[in-house]
């Protein structure tokens, strides 16, 4: 339990040790203790607390190392619920990865799995807008045209340089301007919120508590250049 002790050791006993229950409430594992009994300053507790507290860290810290094997799968597949670029509704690998999370939040009812939504806006907003740009030109072909999934070419570039005229600038720019930057920005949050959706809808058909999981989306303009991407970042935590 905690202590107002400021002497006490800060360690996240309590996490760490949930993670390393079976499901008879029992922990085992084995530590390698090293040390040399000829030193003077050798103490075997000394030793042996010091390789269980950084045990206990590295449990805590690396959740997904101890839970993988509920799952029965690679700690790293755990770690992240991958999304293609425009994509809004999960598929089987989205599924996979989820299954594989529900099958322990059943065996370890009191965590919390936080899925934190990124991706690379910039670069999702300029393909919604050459997406919404070819949409609106397919809405304005004639009826025996309509079945088609996307645009002739040779009439899509007709049809954009039309719109706008000026070939100097990015084709991303000029279907940006057409769709209006409104409209994109709209079209990013719609998506981003759909995928969200889409993931609490799986995991509550799958029966997932309501209380074991958080779905949230991150700060797009503070991330580091691999989190630039279409993914949700999964974490595990004790309440």
């Amino acid at each position: 339990k905690r202590t107002a002790d400021t002497t006490a050791t800060k360690l996240p006993i309590r996490f760490a040790l949930y993670l390393l229950k079976d499901k008879n409430d029992k922990i085992a594992f084995e530590l390698p203790v090293t040390g040399n009994p000829s030193d003077p300053e050798f103490k075997l507790g000394k030793i042996i607390w010091k390789t269980v507290a950084n045990f206990l860290v590295k449990t805590a810290t690396t959740p997904f190392n101890a839970l993988a094997s509920l799952a029965g799968g690679d700690p790293n597949s755990l770690k992240n619920v991958e999304f293609k670029f425009l994509q809004d509704s999960i598929d089987d690998p989205q599924k996979t990865t989820l299954d594989k999370i529900i099958n322990i939040s059943q065996q370890k009812p009191e965590l919390l799995f936080v899925f934190e939504q990124y991706t690379d806006a910039d670069h999702e907003r300029e393909m919604i807008s050459i997406a919404q740009a070819k949409k609106m030109m397919m809405s304005a072909v004639p009826p025996s045209d309509s079945l088609a999934t996307e645009p002739d070419e040779t009439a899509w570039t007709q049809w954009l340089n039309a719109k706008h005229p000026d070939l100097s600038a990015s084709i991303e720019s000029r279907c940006k301007a057409i769709v209006g930057q409104q409209k994109v920005e709209e079209l990013l949050t719609q998506k981003m919120n759909l995928r969200n959706e889409s993931i609490k809808s799986y995991l509550e058909t799958k029966g997932m508590a309501p209380n074991a999981y958080r779905i949230q989306i991150a700060d797009l303009k503070n991330m580091t250049p691999e989190m630039k991407k279409p993914h949700y970042k999964v974490e595990a935590e004790l309440p």
